[in-house]
C-alpha cells in the first residue's frame, strides 16, 4: 500500500511538472536597475513577465495606479476602467498577453487581491494601467495625475566634434512624470524577443506591468519617445486606441507601413492608423535623423522634421509638451531653453 502511495505521489509530481508552463524569461539587476528579458509568443512573454515581476506589477497597480493616481478611490478607478472597456478597442494579442501575465503572477505565488477594489486584479486592470496617459483626455477627475517628458535628438553637424559620436544621432530623454516613490524605485528595462514572424526584437524603458511603448527602441534602430501634448479636447470617443500600444505596434511590427523600409515613419503610420483620446507628441528617430509626431483626438496626426524648425538649429529636433505643427506654437520655456542652449553652443556630446 505504501509503495502504491509513493507511486501515486510520483505520478502527480511528474504531471505537475509537465503541466507547468516554461518561463520564457530572465532577470538581471545592474547598479540597482532591473532588467527583464522575455522571449516567445505574446502569451509566453506575458506569462514570463508576470511570473518574474509579479510583486512589482502588483505594487505599481496598488501603490501608484489605484493608490496615488486615483487616491485609493475605488469609485473613480472603476469609472476609469468602465470607460476604457466601453470606448477602447484593444487587439486580441494584447488581451492574450495580459491574461497570461496575470496567470504568471498567480502561479508565482503573488496574491492579486486588492483590498481597495474588493476584488482580485485581472488582465483588464493591466490594460487599464497601459491607458494611464490616455486619461488626460477623459472628462473625469483623478487627484494626482501629472505627466510631461521631453526629448532632443541631434545628428550630423551637431554631433560631429564628439569623438564618440562623430556625426551619429544621439537622443536625450527627460522623463519627468510625477516623482512618485513607487515609480522611482521600480524602473524597468524590458527586452522583448518575439517569436512572431512579423515582429522584431525591441526594448522598452518602462515600469512593471506596462506592455506599451513609452520609451522604446527596436532591432532596426527605430526609437520612439512619447511626451504629453497640451490640447486634449475630445469629440470622438468610440473605437479609441491606447497611445502606448499604437507606438508599440510601430516599434514591434517589422516594417509596419509595408513599404520595404524600416524607419521612423513606421511609428508615424501606426499612430495615424488609430484614434486617440488625449494629445501626444512622439519623438521618432532612426540612425540618421528624426521626426516629431503630433496627434490628438480632434486634429488627427501630423509630423514635423528639422525643416520645420524655427528657433532650433538644423540637425536637431526638440519635443516638449506643446504642439508646434498640429496647432500654432505657443510659448514653452523648456523649448526656449533648449533653443538658447543650442544656439549658444551647437556642439552636442555624450
Amino acid at each position: 500500500m505504501q509503495k502504491l502511495f509513493l507511486i501515486l505521489i510520483f505520478i502527480v509530481s511528474i504531471s505537475t511538472i509537465l503541466s507547468a508552463q516554461i518561463v520564457n524569461g530572465d532577470t538581471l539587476t545592474v547598479d540597482g536597475k532591473k532588467i527583464l528579458k522575455v522571449w516567445g509568443t505574446h502569451q509566453e512573454r506575458g506569462y514570463a513577465y508576470g511570473y518574474l515581476m509579479g510583486s512589482e506589477i502588483k505594487e505599481i497597480a496598488e501603490d501608484y495606479i489605484i493608490g496615488y493616481v486615483f487616491g485609493n478611490n475605488s469609485f473613480l478607478y472603476e469609472n476609469f476602467r468602465s470607460y476604457i472597456l466601453e470606448h477602447f478597442e484593444i487587439e486580441e494579442k494584447y488581451h492574450t498577453e495580459t491574461e497570461a501575465m496575470v496567470s504568471g503572477i498567480v502561479e508565482s505565488g503573488v496574491d492579486i487581491y486588492s483590498s481597495v477594489l474588493g476584488r482580485e486584479l485581472d488582465a483588464f486592470d493591466i490594460l487599464c494601467a497601459n491607458c494611464i496617459v490616455d486619461m488626460s483626455g477623459m472628462n473625469m477627475y483623478a487627484p494626482n495625475i501629472s505627466f510631461g517628458c521631453s526629448s532632443l535628438s541631434s545628428w550630423g553637424e551637431s554631433t560631429l566634434v564628439d569623438p564618440n559620436l562623430f556625426g551619429s544621432l544621439v537622443i536625450t530623454r527627460n522623463m519627468d512624470w510625477t516623482p512618485n516613490e513607487t515609480l522611482l524605485y521600480n524602473h524597468l528595462l524590458l527586452v522583448n524577443f518575439p517569436s512572431e514572424e512579423d515582429e522584431v526584437p525591441w526594448l522598452s524603458f518602462t515600469f512593471p506591468g506596462m506592455i506599451g511603448a513609452l520609451s522604446a527602441i527596436n532591432q532596426n534602430g527605430i526609437a520612439a519617445f512619447m511626451n504629453m501634448g497640451n490640447m486634449d479636447t475630445a469629440n470622438y470617443e468610440e473605437n479609441l486606441h491606447p497611445i502606448f500600444l499604437s507606438i508599440r505596434n510601430g516599434i514591434e511590427m517589422n516594417d509596419y507601413d509595408n513599404n520595404s523600409i524600416n524607419d521612423q515613419f513606421d511609428v508615424y503610420q501606426a499612430v495615424e492608423d488609430a484614434l486617440h483620446l488625449s494629445g501626444s507628441i512622439i519623438h521618432c528617430v532612426n540612425e540618421e535623423s528624426g521626426i516629431v509626431v503630433e496627434c490628438n483626438n480632434i486634429m488627427g496626426t501630423v509630423y514635423r522634421d528639422e525643416d520645420d524648425n524655427t528657433i532650433i538649429p538644423l540637425n536637431n529636433l526638440a519635443a516638449t509638451n506643446h504642439f508646434r505643427e498640429l496647432y500654432s506654437p505657443v510659448y514653452c520655456y523648456r523649448y526656449v531653453n533648449i533653443s538658447d542652449s543650442l544656439n549658444a553652443n551647437p556642439n552636442i556630446s555624450v
